[in-house]
């Protein structure tokens, strides 16, 4: 569910950026002070939108194709980060142990 979600954060975003470029573009070539304002607008408001997408939160979602189903609603990350923890549950006392990749 997650994954999805972030791929339609990616490409809302993808969307908002041709837009916020396009809209460069028309400021970049227009010679009316106030064209170049609206443009100008019309790019911030896109940039705007690319930021509300929410896809900065999504960062830590892996991709798909980077997961592997290994049981009902039970996933597991092909690749991650391997730490040990001493002391109670909520500790920030961990190590890194390395890396593990799952095949």
């Amino acid at each position: 569910k997650r994954q999805f979600c972030k791929l339609e954060s990616q490409a809302k975003y993808k969307e908002f950026e041709m837009a916020r470029d396009e809209e460069l573009q028309k400021m970049a070539k227009s010679s009316n002070i106030l064209m170049k304002a609206l443009h100008y607008r019309n790019a911030v408001a896109a940039t705007e939108s690319m930021d509300n997408t929410g896809l900065h939160n999504m960062v830590d979602v892996p991709s798909g194709k980077d997961v592997i189903e290994i049981g009902a609603g039970l996933q597991l990350v092909q690749t991650g980060t391997v730490w040990c923890k001493s002391g109670p549950f909520r500790s920030y006392h961990q190590k890194l142990l390395g890396r593990a990749a799952v095949e």
